[in-house]
């Protein structure tokens, strides 16, 4: 009935995987845990080989780092049941319910898509709470947000697919490291007439990156925007940073040049403010520096 599909890398993704077992295994339904390492060179590779002493599951690691959107991909084509469930390795999950919650969708709606949703509990440090205050803030939205606006918080990290579906609509692979390519899916999910249902089952993330890596990972992301602004292939403009940038292009270009100090701001001051400010100026960096 359900494959549970987790790619990790250099993250012990082992405690996620024996609590989501327990809980499935006590559902008595078909299912499989899949995991693949996208080629990790430390301990983390010892500690979720674990996982292959538990039924129904399986670990394999890559020889090269492939990303997030191939390696999903990949779990998907070696999931065997009907329903496949993604959860990112660095997840948790505090209810007991979890796996039944997301059986009781599946049984009582005719959806086709279900998103849990996520929280950030308050545990972070001074240099990763940049990273905790924009989860906490922009991605752990209300119940009531998420079904308002269905497609725009469809997170990786947590959510249930037909797998018939996700054989059409996979994930884009054009887009190469970290960023959009949820957009990217949902995009896809709607432009085929399909809808998501948000329900009330939530994880919570683990690991809270430093400020420095948050930042470097918004790089790429930024990146990746741009390349979607040029391509012309996505409608984008409805993504809250691109409507942005076009209603203030003006002054946006006047503030440019003062991209590296936001930067350095939200480094040092871990403020939302100085972040924003970041992210537009460096959009409109890259965009002019893909013309």
């Amino acid at each position: 009935m359900i494959s549970v599909l987790i790619p990790t890398y250099r993250w012990n993704s082992f405690p996620l995987v024996e609590k989501i077992h327990h809980q499935i295994s006590k559902a008595e339904i078909p299912f499989e845990i899949i995991v693949i390492d996208d080629a990790s060179n430390d301990d983390s590779v010892t500690q979720n080989k674990q996982s292959i002493n538990l039924s129904n599951t399986s670990f394999q690691i890559l020889t090269e780092n492939i990303g997030r959107s191939v390696i999903r991909n990949l779990l998907a084509e070696k999931a065997r049941f009907s329903w496949l469930l993604f959860l990112d390795a660095d997840v948790m999950t505090d209810d007991d319910n979890f796996i039944h919650n997301y059986i009781q969708a599946i049984q009582s709606t005719d959806f086709n898509v279900f998103v849990g949703g996520m929280y950030y509990k308050e545990t972070y440090t001074k240099s990763s709470s940049l990273r905790w205050k924009f989860g906490k803030f922009r991605e752990a939205v209300s119940m009531e947000e998420r079904l308002n606006n269905p497609m725009r918080y469809l997170f990786s990290a947590n959510f249930l697919i037909r797998k018939s579906i996700f054989k059409d609509i996979r994930f884009n692979e054009k887009l190469k490291g970290y960023g959009y390519e949820d957009f990217l899916f949902a995009k896809d999910l709607s432009n085929h007439g399909f809808s998501i249902l948000h329900i009330d089952n939530p994880i919570y993330h683990l690991e809270i990156d430093s400020n420095k890596k948050f930042v470097d990972k918004t790089k790429q992301g930024i990146k990746n925007l741009a390349y979607l602004f040029h391509s012309k292939t996505y409608n984008i403009h409805e993504i809250k940073l691109v409507k942005t940038l076009k209603k203030y292009k003006g002054l946006i270009f006047l503030i440019t040049p003062f991209s590296k100090l936001f930067e350095k701001l939200s480094l040092q001051f871990s403020l939302l403010f100085f972040f924003d400010l970041f992210r537009i100026t460096y959009l409109y960096k890259m965009i002019k520096k893909l013309k």
